[in-house]
């Protein structure tokens, strides 16, 4: 996380609390916080509807006649 503050720019806006570093209110680090959480968030949404496709394409597969693989790699399900 202070990776992130320091490349925000937002360093200023942390302190230690003696354990961790805590977030001090700063202008802007609210709505540069939002932003990120929305950038991450449809990073995640791209990651699950890639999964799905994945799943759907072994699932196809293993559909197949003979010895198509198993999601888990180790040959057909019993």
């Amino acid at each position: 996380m202070l990776r992130y503050y320091e490349e925000q720019g937002l360093l200023h806006c942390v302190h230690d609390d003696g354990e961790r570093l805590v977030p001090s209110t700063c202008p802007g680090m609210v709505s540069d916080l939002r932003r990120e959480r929305r950038r991450v968030a449809e990073a995640i949404s791209a990651l699950r509807t890639s999964q799905q496709a994945l799943d759907a394409m072994l699932a196809a597969a293993l559909r197949q006649p003979g010895d198509a693989p198993s999601p888990n790699g180790r040959g057909r399900p019993d």
